[in-house]
């Protein structure tokens, strides 16, 4: 099979490679494909990962309901009201509590380096971003340990590093 050749485009907002299925494609190929972040430190992705299995290992389907997702019904349920989604001013609630909640936005961010973005604004703004996840995660570790034994706490400590 040749090489194929797969061109860079630059684009207004952030440059990008464009990959076109060929026109003989028959059903059952497959693509596979390399890519690389230029001027990425090789120790970041190491760092971000090191303890995370210690720290999410444990958890069990309804603890990982709890990080990842929980609306804001759900969450206020639990929290007796106290802690509902993250409001981003101008930008409104995030669809979800936990941390599939932020990723939504960050998405969009980072596929068009949009750092004008609502959300960025508020992380230049200060730490309530964090402040939030964390004071969320140990809230729910700390209700899931007195009502079923969860594992959450040791998510919280993982996200304050």
């Amino acid at each position: 099979m040749p090489d194929i050749f797969v061109p860079q485009i630059s684009h207004d907002v952030a440059p990008f490679c464009k990959i076109t299925v060929p026109d003989y494609f028959p059903p059952g190929s497959i693509f596979i494909f390399e890519v690389e972040v230029q001027n990425l430190d090789d120790e970041l992705d190491t760092f971000c990962a090191s303890d995370a299995d210690k720290a999410f290992g444990d958890l069990d389907l309804v603890d990982l309901n709890a990080v990842l997702y929980r609306a804001d019904g759900e969450e206020r349920d639990a929290s007796s009201g106290e802690i509902g989604a993250y409001d981003v001013p101008g930008f409104g609630k995030l669809a979800y509590c936990g941390l599939e909640g932020w990723m939504h936005p960050l998405r969009h961010i980072m596929k068009s380096n949009d750092l004008g973005h609502l959300l960025c604004g508020n992380f230049r703004q200060g730490l309530w971003t964090l402040d939030y996840i964390y004071s969320r995660l140990q809230e729910v570790g700390d209700s899931r340990i007195s009502a079923q034994g969860g594992h959450v706490v040791g998510a919280a400590t993982f996200s304050s590093l």
